[in-house]
């Protein structure tokens, strides 16, 4: 497809709870003004239109036995396609792949990461040449 002319910029941010904004507090979500998307946006400016799409739970590429649809790799090129064209793709994924029931070590994970990126880069939803951001979330501390 011909994306040329597109006035706005546009952001996809896929991810997990963390892309979502799950509040654990409050068992729902953090406002507009709290979650990285919608800052981003704030950020940005008129001049770009920023997209969430975070799932609490979502994997990079295991299946979840306990909860079906949470693979990133299965749905990562419908949702592109949903919101093409795109400028830039945020993924923030990977958390949820260390679950014990995975059994996932840190190679595995950034093999998914890898087999991720190169699905979004491969999707023919691009107004220009692709750019893939990939978000690690903060170290944990006590």
């Amino acid at each position: 497809m011909n994306y040329e002319n597109m006035t706005r910029r546009r952001v996809l941010c896929f991810g997990d709870s963390n892309t979502y904004g799950y509040d654990p507090a409050r068992d729902g979500r953090y406002g507009d003004d709290e979650r990285y998307p919608m800052v981003l946006q704030d950020l940005l400016g008129d001049g770009w239109s920023v997209i969430e799409e975070g799932l609490p739970g979502r994997t990079a590429v295991f299946d979840d036995p306990i909860t079906e649809g949470m693979n990133g790799l299965r749905v990562i090129t419908p949702i592109l396609m949903s919101h093409a064209p795109l400028d830039t793709v945020t993924i923030m994924l990977g958390t949820n792949d260390c679950k014990m029931r995975f059994g996932a070590s840190a190679k595995n994970i950034a093999s998914g990461m890898e087999t991720l990126v190169r699905m979004a880069i491969s999707t023919p939803v691009w107004a220009a040449t692709p750019k893939v951001l990939l978000i690690s979330p903060p170290p944990m501390t006590p």
